[in-house]
């Protein structure tokens, strides 16, 4: 399962599948309208889909402010 997370003028997929007894997230950066993508290297884990993508969208938001990327 993804969804769509809009930040400024970028672009990203949060794709969650399950994980044993939870759920796992990672971020994935949209670069063009063909579909492709690069990791973000943010995965993260939770008991529920939504807070493993809570979790994996404040962590990109925390990346993104940082800059140092």
């Amino acid at each position: 399962m993804a969804k769509e997370v809009k930040i400024g003028s970028r672009r990203f997929w949060i794709v969650s599948e399950p994980n044993d007894r939870g759920w796992k997230a990672q971020v994935l950066e949209v670069l063009d309208d063909h579909g492709e993508t690069r990791s973000m290297e943010i995965e993260t884990t939770g008991d529920t889909r939504s807070v493993a993508d809570d979790r994996a969208v404040g962590q990109l938001q925390h990346r993104l402010r940082d800059q140092s990327f």
